[in-house]
């Protein structure tokens, strides 16, 4: 008789639903273009995308989406109510009619928002906002 390999044990934990998996970011379609502009934006800026960034990371997707009050204040992006009623058109190929846009605040109204779209559990950033330029004030 031979000797059977042994077979590893079933894992009891359950496999992991994507909306529960931790967000990752990829700047993959990123543009910086008028208005979308962070180069020449002073202060702390930097200091303050890059730890909303980190903190983002740190979420699941779920928790993210479901934080709509301040100060993540994530939520769709409705391109027909934005200065930019093309949305993503920079990015082909049928990407985008497939997957909702999303936007998040970097503090409650001070440094501005980021833009992009979920593709499973990575948000791609696709532009930063520091002045409000997607949803201007309106009057």
């Amino acid at each position: 008789m031979g000797i059977s390999p042994r077979q590893p044990p079933a894992s009891k934990t359950p496999p992991r639903h994507p909306a529960a998996e931790r967000v990752t970011l990829s700047f993959r379609y990123f543009r910086e273009r008028a208005p979308f502009v962070t180069l020449n934006v002073g202060g702390n800026y930097a200091g303050v995308l890059l730890e909303r960034l980190s903190a983002v990371c740190a979420m699941t997707v779920k928790e993210m989406k479901e934080s709509r009050g301040k100060p993540l204040r994530c939520h769709p992006i409705r391109f027909e109510e934005t200065s930019e009623a093309g949305g993503f058109e920079h990015i082909k190929f049928g990407l985008i009619e497939t997957t909702e846009p999303y936007q998040f605040s970097l503090t409650s109204n001070k440094h501005g928002r980021v833009h992009g779209f979920f593709v499973g559990t990575v948000f791609y950033v696709v532009w930063v906002d520091p002045t409000h330029a997607l949803y201007p004030k309106k009057g």
